[in-house]
């Protein structure tokens, strides 16, 4: 999709920019248990017996007792990137632009071609989930950003991070986050091990971008 720039050539800076977003995490307990009322359970030796609400081969006996349990109500990040200030995506994909502005994301329209310093995120695995979930084969990728100079083509689309929604479209494009399109299918027939992932990120102040 992306037509690299000859080393010398005119490029834009590339410009760090603060934040980091978790893009993928793992839900963990609170760090004190808390005291519930459950009542006691007994087993009958006949798993063909039941009672409603109640595993087969047991039953209930009227007895309560308070027990400490564990509460899982919050996530620890497990995957953290540095946000951007815009991400690239092909003209060719309208698809995932139609799926951002479903979202309510903003995304432009690139009028002028530009040589630009970015980061392209190049693919070790790409491996489908085994299992439907939802009438998809969940994707997840793995490989590492590079930067590297790139021609970007007028009439590219262009997501800004800086907007209401910035933190969910870097949710969304990011190749490795835990739900984000790469996750939904959206990149499957671009994306290859040793292939890089079609959009694009870039760090620049991107009122230098048009």
């Amino acid at each position: 999709h992306w037509k690299l720039v000859a080393a010398g050539s005119s490029v834009l800076p590339a410009v760090s920019t603060p934040g980091l977003v978790a893009v993928r995490s793992e839900m963990i307990a609170a760090p004190n248990p808390i005291p519930v009322v459950a009542e006691v359970m007994e087993r009958t030796g006949d798993s063909t017996r039941t009672q409603p609400g109640v595993p087969k081969g047991r039953r209930r006996t009227g007895r309560f007792v308070t027990v400490n349990m564990p509460v899982y109500d919050r996530f620890k990040p497990t995957l953290t990137v540095q946000s951007p200030s815009g991400y690239f995506i092909p003209a060719a994909d309208t698809q995932v632009v139609r799926v951002l502005r479903t979202h309510g994301i903003t995304v432009d329209a690139t009028r002028d071609a530009a040589p630009t310093g970015v980061e392209v995120f190049h693919i070790d695995s790409a491996v489908a989930s085994t299992r439907p979930f939802q009438g998809h084969r969940e994707m997840r990728l793995t490989g590492s950003w590079r930067t590297e100079q790139v021609s970007i083509p007028a009439g590219t689309y262009l997501v800004r991070v800086d907007q209401p929604l910035g933190l969910l479209a870097v949710y969304l494009l990011e190749p490795q986050s835990d739900d984000g399109l790469v996750t939904w299918n959206y990149f499957d027939r671009e994306l290859r091990p040793g292939g890089t992932y079609p959009v694009l990120k870039t760090q620049l102040p991107l009122g230098m971008v048009h």
